[in-house]
């Protein structure tokens, strides 16, 4: 998204169409995540509708479809999706951590960071644990410890940082119950109070990076004017606004 509309500011719109081709049509302000960390503000404070915005940059957007694949021809770029497909002369591709380019892998530290909730702990237990405001924290020790409370009145607690396992369906799962079983024991080790707290829901979510922990631009060796954008290593809160701007200027 802020490359389409970097490119929107750098391209003539006389002379050239841009398309943003995505799942939803919803879109996280991502500063605003710190905010909802701290327990500020719920998820619908943050995510805006941005079809509009784009339209008046003379940006095209197509939503609601998934990208089947991605292929390289002499003069452009084909996009097959489950609604059809889109052609052109220069692609960005904004790819998270569950992708994998087939030829080369430019972010190759992979992981999977593990959250969990919690039942919700009674009024005595936060007073007696010295949390009744229920103010979001995080603690000093390693691996970092951190916890808001959820609409639900569960906790919301994490991370469990797993190393990349194998794709077979036994071994990731297996792996993350463990990191859910972790984590379940530092909360309850945290106070007393809070040891009757049992576990909800497990969530784990892929990380990639590069060895040295940067996010960079992959320029397709098929095709120059094919750039796939990527590796923030779960900290893509501020790097993204970065690439997306340094994505378009590749491009441009």
């Amino acid at each position: 998204m802020v490359a389409a509309e970097r490119l929107a500011r750098l391209l003539d719109p006389a002379e050239h169409q841009l398309t943003l081709v995505s799942r939803s049509h919803r879109f996280i302000f991502y500063p605003a995540l710190v905010r909802l960390a701290f327990g500020e503000c719920e998820p619908d404070d943050i995510s805006y509708d941005l079809r509009a915005a784009l339209r008046a940059r003379g940006v095209r957007f197509v939503n609601g479809i998934d990208v089947r694949s991605v292929t390289p021809r002499r003069t452009h770029v084909t996009i097959a999706t489950s609604g059809g497909a889109v052609s052109a002369p220069a692609v960005i591709g904004a790819t998270d951590a569950a992708a994998r380019l087939p030829d080369a892998d430019p972010w190759p530290v992979r992981a999977l960071t593990v959250v969990i909730e919690t039942s919700e702990p009674s009024p005595a237990a936060l007073t007696r644990s010295g949390w009744p405001e229920s103010q979001p924290f995080y603690t000093n020790d390693l691996p970092l410890l951190w916890g808001r409370r959820l609409p639900t009145g569960g906790l919301l607690v994490g991370r469990e940082l797993l190393p990349d396992v194998d794709r077979d369906a036994t071994e990731p799962t297996r792996a993350i119950h463990a990191a859910g079983l972790r984590l379940h024991a530092r909360v309850r080790g945290l106070h007393p109070a809070l040891v009757d707290l049992s576990v909800v829901r497990v969530w784990a979510g892929p990380i990639a990076r590069t060895t040295a922990g940067v996010p960079t631009l992959h320029i397709d060796p098929e095709f120059p004017n094919l750039v796939w954008a990527g590796g923030y290593g779960g900290h893509g809160l501020a790097q993204a606004f970065r690439m997306g701007r340094r994505a378009a200027e590749a491009i441009s």
